[in-house]
């Protein structure tokens, strides 16, 4: 049976051309609370950053939004809610965005 999955995209910047963007992470609702997203979170963040990878997540989830806060190898860049602007763009995604949820990004920041 498969207890977790965790997806990674590689994310285009014109300033890094080594970002990747942990883009969904599923735990199977019988194994969730016990620690095992964070582990593979962990587990998959660490075999990108020995490629040399900057690995990010953006996540609204209040559990792994406190359990990333209380980890030494991620580092909160930015939290509160989303602002949308005035471009066409922005226009196309506002029921998608997350302009009503408080959201938490995360840099990989490794082990010391």
């Amino acid at each position: 049976m498969l207890i977790g999955f965790c997806a990674v995209i590689h994310f285009p910047h014109p300033d890094n051309p080594k970002l990747k963007h942990i883009h969904r992470l599923v735990i199977h609702p019988d194994y969730q609370g016990i620690g095992l997203g964070k582990k593979l979170l962990n587990f998959v963040a660490e075999l990108y950053a020995k490629q040399n990878y900057d690995v990010r997540l953006i996540t609204s989830a209040k559990n792994l939004i406190f359990g990333l806060n209380h980890d030494k190898n991620w580092g909160c860049t930015n939290y509160g809610r989303f602002k949308i602007t005035n471009r066409t763009a922005d226009k196309a995604l506002v029921k998608s965005s997350s302009k009503e949820r408080i959201t938490a990004s995360f840099k990989y920041i490794g082990k010391e």
